[in-house]
C-alpha cells in the first residue's frame, strides 16, 4: 500500500470517528442543548472520554 493511500484512509477514518463521537454526544448528554453550547463544554459533563476521543479524531484530520 502506498503511503498516500494509507494517509488518505487514516484521514477518512479519523473523520468518521470524530463525526460519530459528536453525534453520540448529542444523544447521550441530555443535560446540554447542542444549539446553545460550545462543543468543548461537553468536557464538563459525564462523558469526558467521548469528547476526548472526538478531539483526538479531529486532530487526526490535520
Amino acid at each position: 500500500m502506498k503511503a498516500t493511500t494509507l494517509l488518505a484512509n487514516s484521514t477518512i477514518t479519523f473523520g468518521i470517528i470524530a463525526v460519530l463521537c459528536l453525534a453520540t454526544l448529542h444523544f447521550v448528554s441530555s443535560e446540554m442543548k447542542p444549539s446553545f453550547r460550545m462543543v468543548s463544554e461537553y468536557a464538563l459533563g459525564h462523558h469526558k472520554w467521548l469528547i476526548t476521543l472526538f478531539f483526538s479524531g479531529l486532530s487526526g484530520l490535520a
